[in-house]
């Protein structure tokens, strides 16, 4: 590789860490100003719980988009389409699933996201050498996205057999 390869390559990992911090630090934000009104402002619930469930949708399309975008332009794009999907099932657990607490899923997400933009820096600064090969990054990307999109098929049938479950909150909580 020749030294304006070298260089070309070296500002695309610079400019795909820059990118992955204002995402992570964009979320983080996000995710803290949802941990805070949902276990401290009772009357914001209603709002949070509905926008966490377009959100949810939203990322996995989001997700199938920068997958789209990998496979076509890019692999760049592959982290992103990586970090959508499980943010589409962090957004849904924030709800409250059966098995964890939506406070729980909030901290966990909080800790994906901070885990996320570690592995991006460690990636984008020393690890530049380590590449899939695209069959393997599309298995990768599909896999994500069909275990993201089942999860959420298995929360809502799991969640729809509660007593007065509805995907839309309508009435109050309490």
């Amino acid at each position: 590789m020749n030294n304006i390869q070298k260089s070309v390559l070296e500002e695309k990992h610079s400019n795909a860490m820059l990118l992955s911090t204002v995402v992570s630090m964009a979320l983080l934000t996000f995710i803290f100003f949802v941990y805070t009104r949902l276990f401290g402002q009772i009357g914001a619930v209603l709002p949070l719980y509905n926008t966490l469930l377009i959100l949810s949708f939203a990322s996995w399309v989001i997700s199938a988009v920068f997958a789209v975008l990998s496979l076509k332009k890019s692999e760049f794009f592959a982290e992103y389409s990586l970090l959508f999907s499980i943010l589409t099932v962090c957004f849904f657990s924030m709800r409250g699933v059966p098995f964890i607490s939506a406070k729980n899923a909030a901290i966990v997400t909080i800790a994906l996201i901070v885990l996320y933009w570690v592995l991006s820096f460690a990636y984008h600064s020393f690890w530049q050498k380590f590449t899939l090969s695209k069959k393997a990054q599309t298995a990768l990307i599909l896999a994500f996205l069909a275990v993201s999109a089942i999860l959420i098929v298995v929360f809502i049938v799991s969640l729809a057999k509660m007593p007065y479950f509805n995907l839309w909150y309508t009435k109050d909580l309490y």
